[in-house]
């Protein structure tokens, strides 16, 4: 009989799809998906990335437009984002998503990206991602818990959408730096994808096509 692992993934909007993630929160609904190339959830990074891990996916827990940070927002960032009105709209350091896993052997993070889109402060995010690893640990003390550092995109769609390129902002090496630091003092697993200098293509500012899919599954699967 072979068992498979049972791997939780725990992230923002790069990690939702449509009937896997929480309704109010999910960007690749079926416009997205189609968008984006792909053709089912198998295309997504992480269900790759189960699949390379021969497991099986215990829970999504992904939420868009969601930080690590439990800060407020600026009002101006978020006016018109229909994910902060949820009421289901809750940080990753929050009692609720670091408690909502099922029962996972391993659990992957990527978070981060808009904490860094959000110019969110780094001591902030410092505290709270590793809050975020202590309430897992705790709760989750059997799981292998795995984070991944942050990669910059380059727009397929508008060449005019740059926001996460390297060429244009240095935005997100301070966050993927705390990312390095606090995963091993909080005895956590670092996947240090970032290190790799490779970029994903997005569809837009963030979210991967089919192709940025297989990427960051790639640099996951290599960095583990």
């Amino acid at each position: 009989l072979i068992v498979m692992k049972k791997i939780s993934i725990l992230g923002d909007s790069v990690s939702t799809f449509q009937n896997y993630t929480t309704p109010d929160g999910v960007f690749f609904d079926l416009f997205n998906i189609s968008y984006a190339g792909m053709t089912s959830v198998e295309d997504t990074w992480w269900m790759r990335v189960i699949h390379g891990l021969g497991g099986q996916l215990e829970v999504n827990n992904s939420f868009s437009s969601t930080t690590v940070a439990d800060v407020p927002i600026p009002y101006h960032l978020v006016s018109t984002d229909r994910y902060h009105r949820s009421p289901l709209y809750l940080s990753d350091c929050s009692d609720q998503r670091t408690s909502q896993l099922g029962n996972p052997d391993m659990i992957l993070i990527y978070m981060g990206t808009n904490d860094a889109g959000y110019g969110i402060d780094a001591a902030a995010f410092e505290r709270d991602y590793r809050l975020m690893l202590q309430k897992l640990k705790r709760n989750y003390p059997r799981a292998e818990i795995w984070c991944g550092t942050l990669l910059w995109s380059y727009c397929i769609k508008d060449e005019e959408i740059q926001y996460y390129n390297a060429e244009t902002s240095a935005s997100l090496d301070i966050y993927n730096e705390i990312i390095r630091k606090v995963v091993p003092q909080e005895n956590c697993c670092l996947a240090d994808m970032a290190a790799s200098g490779e970029e994903y293509a997005a569809i837009d500012c963030a979210h991967p096509s089919v192709e940025g899919m297989e990427t960051i599954a790639t640099l996951w699967l290599r960095s583990m």
